[in-house]
């Protein structure tokens, strides 16, 4: 079991060390294709733009000759040598300028495939295999088929890896001769003595279902496919010549139950599907598990990357390889930020594991080997590093910050409701209390009646004004509203 620094648990079962080393360098390799592509792109582009000016040159010297030749040429049948000789000279300029134009179109075409040409491609592509082949990004799913040739009896295992990075490879495994799996082998070898209680029919006269005891221990493991929401393995009689077998489904989406069907000698297409329960079950259960224990075993044997697709794009044909590279480092940069938080060491990132015996092993990185691996980019391609955690800067300073790659998305506060509007001020002294209710009054040209007081007003100062002050405050107040007095 694997620890962070702090020695709570890590989410992973393998050495993310060795990973995180692996990642940076293919990173780095994709970014330095990027830099390469970016470099082909602008002689691209520069091939291109000499290539339109020489074709506008062209065309401006074809329509100079033939407004040159157009006064003597002929509206009828040429009838002077000046005719004669200005309908050659239009001729061939026609043709010599086309010819010069597609001169100009092949040479266009041919610098801009070598501005690119295959090593970019195959770049990429090493780039992928160096990580891919022994190491895998977190949360990867993984497909795998194993099948045998019953003429040769030789097997052959396809494995595919889907990242959550839309990254998708596939491998081919070379299983070596001294293990099980190198050829068809019998299910006695995995799972001993293994009898299934199936419905048959039996009886002289007359035929009635009953459980038989299928003895299943001597056949032959022909094919097997497994995936995260699926998984079957077939069984045949014999292994090099048509026979019947089973077709036995171990999980199919939300079915759980195994389920089995039989299969006729030279035929493919199961036949009606049994579902299993109690002894039967438990007793295919054993043995897939068995056999799904030595399909993960077999990952570690894959010598040869077959394909490799980014965004379903064949990653050879990207035309921007870097964002393969930002891709993995966001997949990542969740885990690195957690260990720069619970590394205890500075400038180290720190995993723990479990030893037997209560030892514990600790592994580590010093950040400034991983710096130092990226060193040579330019500085746009180092912050995809520095903001996933690998780079130099202090943890309190690093953490304060949001990297720009994947950075969870803050929930969005709705505003703040807007404060209540104040009522229009009503002109004129206030109305003491007691005197009745209050008349309506004209605010910006409509009638409202002001809502009644609460039921125990605090009580109001007295206010002693002059006759001259309450017209003068009256005027002020009329010049704010807008109000009215006598329209009121």
């Amino acid at each position: 079991m694997y620890r962070y620094g702090d020695a709570t648990p890590f989410p992973l079962d393998d050495n993310f060390i060795d990973t995180l080393t692996a990642i940076t360098e293919a990173c780095v390799a994709l970014f330095h294709a990027d830099v390469d592509a970016e470099a082909r792109r602008r002689k691209a582009h520069e091939v291109r733009e000499h290539a339109d000016q020489e074709l506008l040159r062209l065309d401006a010297l074809q329509d100079a000759i033939e407004q040159t030749v157009k006064a003597h040429l002929p509206s009828a049948k040429p009838s002077r040598a000046s005719h004669v000789a200005a309908s050659r000279i239009a001729g061939y300029a026609r043709t010599t300028v086309k010819t010069a134009r597609a001169g100009v179109i092949k040479r266009r075409e041919t610098a801009v495939r070598l501005a690119f040409g295959d090593q970019l491609g195959a770049q990429v592509l090493d780039a992928i295999a160096a990580f891919s082949l022994e190491h895998q990004l977190p949360k990867t799913r993984w497909t795998m088929r194993w099948s045998c040739d019953p003429l040769t009896g030789k097997a052959t295992t396809v494995m595919e890896a889907l990242a959550p990075c839309s990254l998708a490879t596939s491998f081919i495994a070379e299983v070596p001769d001294a293990l099980l799996w190198s050829s068809t082998f019998q299910v006695g070898q995995l799972e001993p003595g293994l009898t299934l209680e199936l419905l048959g029919k039996t009886g002289w006269l007359r035929k009635k279902r009953r459980p038989i005891a299928q003895p299943l221990h001597r056949y032959y493991i022909t094919e097997v496919e497994m995936s995260s929401d699926y998984a079957m393995f077939i069984l045949r009689r014999h292994d090099k010549k048509p026979s019947v077998g089973y077709k036995v489904v171990m999980r199919d989406d939300d079915d759980s139950a195994p389920t089995l069907s039989p299969i006729e000698a030279g035929n493919t297409e199961p036949g009606e599907t049994l579902s299993l329960s109690g002894d039967s079950a438990v007793s295919l259960t054993s043995l897939w598990n068995k056999i799904e224990r030595d399909l993960h075993q077999l990952r570690g044997l894959r010598s040869k990357m077959a394909s490799a697709r980014f965004n379903d794009e064949p990653v050879d044909r990207i035309s921007e390889p870097g964002l393969i590279a930002e891709a993995m480092l966001n997949a990542v940069a969740p885990i690195i930020r957690e260990m720069r938080l619970r590394s205890r060491v500075p400038g180290e990132l720190v995993l723990k594991r479990d030893l037997d015996d209560g030892r514990r092993e600790e592994l580590y990185v010093p950040r400034r080997i991983l710096e130092a691996k990226y060193s040579t980019l330019p500085g746009k391609h180092k912050r995809y590093f520095e903001s996933v955690g690998i780079g130099g800067e202090a943890t309190f300073e690093f953490v304060r910050r949001e990297y720009p790659m994947g950075a969870a998305k803050q929930s969005v506060k709705p505003p703040p409701p807007p404060p209540p509007k104040a009522k229009a001020p009503i002109a004129g002294p206030r109305q003491a209390k007691g005197t009745g209710p209050q008349p309506a009054v004209a605010v910006n040209g409509t009638t409202e009646r002001p809502l009644s007081p609460p039921a125990e007003p605090p009580p109001l100062p007295t206010i002693e004004l002059t006759p001259e002050a309450v017209t003068q405050k009256r005027a002020d107040s009329d010049a704010e509203t807008g109000t009215d007095h006598r329209a009121a």
